[in-house]
């Protein structure tokens, strides 16, 4: 397999350094983590286990090397942002059926947990990372890990603690939809258009929570759903699929200024930050 600089990446630490990859290149893999892992989840590996089993060899020089730390898949530096992947429901599966939405595709998830909501690798399927500049503007934070154990030197961590602004979400979700589509929608309790991307299968009623992780060409919301839909102020969700809503930002890079869908009107969300797990 070719990532990169790379023919192979299931390769071990002696094979890493015949490549030469020093302090200097290993931080500059990082940023393009996510085209690594773009091209890897294509790839269509035939057993569960392999998904992170693969990457141990280039994590492990590379936490070395750097500092870092990677958990499930995704760089702790790189956090919040790396959490906004999306599922390519238009690749074809391991198997080769079509995971196009409509076709009965469902939610292929491994028969055993590997992974929690917010990693990637808690799918067979191949992913994709939205687009961003760097000077986007952040709105959510990591405020706790909690690494369960290690194993083959890459932290397995099970809940990410986050902060930042919730939102509730209309977006006409159906039980049992995998959505891949631009709507009409509530969202913050104002109408705009939106476009809503889903990890899988969910028994939405009707609404859902949403939570702004940045701003550049759009707002990047996580949709999100509560671990237990009977608790009254739930803290602790799953991931549940990527929500983009085209918005300006203003000389102040305030957060949340569109128009809305009805009479093109200008309008912004009253955000107030709320402490979350994601499980």
């Amino acid at each position: 397999m070719q990532i990169g600089d790379y023919t192979d990446i299931r390769i071990t630490a002696m094979e890493i350094q015949k490549l030469g990859l020093t302090p200097a290149r290993a931080a500059r893999l990082i940023p393009d983590w996510d085209n690594i892992i773009t091209q890897y989840t294509t790839c269509g590996l035939t057993k569960d286990d392999d998904k992170l089993v693969a990457l141990f060899g280039i994590v492990d020089h590379v936490e070395r090397l750097t500092g870092d730390r990677c958990l499930l898949g995704l760089w702790r530096s790189q956090m919040p942002a790396c959490l906004l992947w999306i599922i390519d429901w238009k690749f074809p599966r391991p198997d080769g059926r079509s995971t196009v939405p409509g076709l009965g595709s469902g939610l292929q998830r491994p028969e055993r947990w590997r992974a929690p909501s917010w990693s990637w690798a808690s799918h067979n399927l191949a992913v994709n990372f939205l687009f961003y500049k760097d000077d986007a503007v952040r709105y959510t934070e990591v405020v706790r890990t909690v690494v369960v154990r290690r194993q083959n030197s890459s932290a397995l961590c099970e809940e990410l603690v986050l902060q930042g602004p919730v939102v509730e979400v209309d977006v006409g979700l159906v039980q049992g939809e995998i959505a891949s589509r631009w709507s009409e929608g509530v969202v913050g309790g104002l109408p705009v258009e939106c476009h809503v991307r889903t990890d899988g299968t969910y028994d939405w009623n009707g609404t859902a929570k949403a939570l702004l992780v940045m701003q550049d060409w759009a707002c990047f919301f996580l949709l999100i759903v509560p671990v237990d839909p009977a608790e009254a102020e739930p803290t602790a969700f799953h991931r549940a699929g990527i929500l983009l809503v085209l918005a300006e930002m203003d000389d102040e890079k305030q957060p949340g200024l569109f128009s809305t869908t009805r009479e093109g009107g200008k309008a912004r969300w009253s955000l107030y930050s709320k402490l979350i797990q994601l499980l």
